[in-house]
């Protein structure tokens, strides 16, 4: 068997090199995001939020931390806690991105 075909024999199927240093080489598999599926296929109902509420959920959404919300707000840093929490709760969220994720959803940012 000659150099050549042994290069042709060996680039007729894909490689399949797992626990190698080609595992890099190979495409990710995609990861699901359950709750972004879950969500995606439940109808969202409109929440109310109080005008305060809406401020703060605007101020998640760019990015501000509670300190920064309490100083523009003019309110402590422990108010202003106190209302993303509760919007939080009402959401059903579990950190800030579920927050703003579940809000973009429901049509509220």
């Amino acid at each position: 068997m000659s150099y050549s075909s042994e290069i042709s024999n060996t680039q007729k199927g894909p490689v399949k090199a797992t626990g190698s240093k080609c595992d890099a080489l190979l495409p990710p598999v995609p990861q699901h995001d359950n709750l972004l599926e879950e969500t995606l296929q439940q109808p969202h109902p409109q929440i109310q939020l109080t005008k305060r509420e809406r401020e703060i959920l605007g101020m998640v959404i760019n990015g501000l931390t509670n300190r920064q919300m309490a100083q523009n707000l003019h309110r402590t840093e422990r108010t202003v806690e106190y209302h993303r929490n509760h919007l939080m709760r009402k959401f059903k969220a579990k950190t800030a991105a579920d927050l703003v994720k579940r809000a973009m959803l429901s049509d509220m940012a």
